[in-house]
């Protein structure tokens, strides 16, 4: 396991949970989401957005509007998939079942970072039983991909801050690159965590080390870039949202979007994939305030972009109270399909859901009584706020629940890390912040100064 989680951090201390219990814990929960992905496999006509997935992977950057709408890490992991299996069901579940496993070793690896060791196994054993992202990998979502791809970012990122070596935000930045390669999201939050990386790098290393990840990843990139091009007139590789802006802008409901090309059409209805209508139930019955249904006709024909919208865009007074309906949806919603339609236990997130609209409300105090924080502390805070800017802050995609995914996880390490982390105001958060360290040395850890001096000469040893 220590190859898993390497927890620079873990002292041997009587009144710490053991290492041998949370192997144990780990496992059973892991063989817990094996089981139930058995017992409840993806199928591939189960959902529009699933069916879509397996058909783009199945003509792997196609020459289709729908192959370029979503960034392309998923289909091109998804047409690996299907290669590898051959189409079996029973391979394809395989496969899915090991995602599931991955999604709790990133977090693993995310929280041995901050954490001893013992601690981050127990709490990645609690990350492996929430109901809604247990539920999550019964279907071909990309958001199955993305949790675990952001999990191993965040570690990596915390390693990088605590190391401010060269090689860790290079190996950090690749692994957001695929993050933001797999879900829209994740390329703001990859450019936070870039730029919060490279402030904690000597300058000679952050210049060296952006010549470097600029170099090695513009082969990847040019070419995904001229692909977004040709397919939406958008001047970079991470596809084209439009169609959901469309429709959160017009306060619409459903949508009918119509894509014109040199002659071809293809013609989608989509709707706010809302899995409750009344988000605060049984508290109260609200209900959204979006209604109707929009139609888009985008015409991509000769090279150019042309649009034509059948419904207004809302005022800046519709706009507010839109944008405070998709908040509730958003925060209290109930997923939808993996807990609407998901396994018998992913439907418990029914009633798990209002810990994420509680814990949004809760935070900030948290964070404050808790301050000061430490370097990764604060940014997982910038990556929340980052998120609310995205899907809280504009008109950018309707409500639902289901993009409520990446503030739960970041959210819940934050919790976390300020409850269970050791503060040593005085020493190791002062060194922290004021003395980088060097390439070879690593910043001090969080409660060295508990350890006693003979450990500490051991390991150096």
């Amino acid at each position: 396991m220590k190859g898993i989680f390497p927890a620079k951090n873990c002292v041997s201390c009587t009144d710490r949970p053991s290492l041998t219990g949370g192997v144990i814990c780990l496992s059973l929960v892991l063989l817990f989401r094996l089981l139930v992905v058995a017992f409840h496999p993806p199928a591939t006509d189960a959902v529009s957005d699933a069916l879509r997935h397996w058909i783009n992977a199945q003509d792997t950057l196609g020459l289709t509007p729908t192959a370029n709408w979503d960034p392309p890490l998923y289909q091109i992991y998804l047409a690996v998939i299907q290669k590898l299996s051959g189409g079996l069901p029973a391979l394809v579940t395989w496969f899915a079942a090991l995602l599931s496993a991955g999604m709790v070793l990133s977090w693993g690896y995310a929280l041995s970072r901050l954490l001893p060791l013992p601690t981050a196994l127990y709490g990645a054993s609690v990350f492996g039983l929430i109901p809604e992202w247990v539920g999550l990998y019964s279907f071909h979502l990309n958001e199955t991909l993305f949790l675990v791809l952001l999990g191993c970012s965040l570690g990596a990122s915390f390693e990088c801050v605590q190391r401010k070596t060269l090689r860790s935000f290079v190996f950090a930045f690749f692994l957001w690159l695929g993050t933001a390669l797999t879900r829209g999201i994740g390329l703001p939050l990859m450019i936070v965590s870039v730029l919060w990386m490279a402030a904690h790098l000597p300058r000679r290393q952050w210049m060296l080390g952006s010549l470097l990840v600029c170099a090695l990843s513009a082969p990847l990139l040019v070419p995904l870039t001229v692909r977004g091009y040709n397919s939406y007139r958008v001047l970079h590789p991470f596809g084209s949202s439009r169609g959901n802006e469309i429709m959160a802008r017009t306060g619409a409901l459903t949508q009918k979007l119509i894509l014109v090309r040199d002659g071809a059409e293809w013609i989608f209805f989509f709707d706010s994939a809302r899995g409750s209508p009344h988000p605060l139930a049984p508290l109260s019955q609200y209900e959204t305030i979006r209604e109707g249904q929009v139609e888009a006709i985008i015409d991509l024909s000769n090279r150019q972009y042309k649009e034509w919208v059948n419904r207004p865009f809302a005022d800046p007074i519709q706009a507010l109270t839109l944008l405070g309906d998709d908040t509730l949806f958003t925060l209290f919603g109930v997923p939808w399909p993996y807990v609407s339609d998901g396994p018998s236990y992913a439907q418990l997130g029914w009633y798990s859901r209002w810990l994420w609209g509680l814990l949004f409300c809760l935070l900030p105090w948290i964070l404050w009584t808790r301050k000061p924080l430490f370097p990764e502390e604060r940014l997982l805070l910038w990556l929340i706020l980052t998120w609310m800017t995205v899907q809280l802050g504009g008109l950018f995609v309707p409500g639902q629940s289901r993009y409520r995914l990446p503030f739960e996880v970041l959210s819940l390490v934050t919790l976390c890390s300020v409850m269970l982390r050791q503060r040593s105001v005085t020493t190791t958060l002062a060194r922290s912040d004021s003395e980088p360290a060097t390439d070879t040395q690593d910043t001090p850890d969080p409660g060295e100064d508990d350890v006693p001096q003979s450990t500490r000469e051991g390991n150096k040893q």
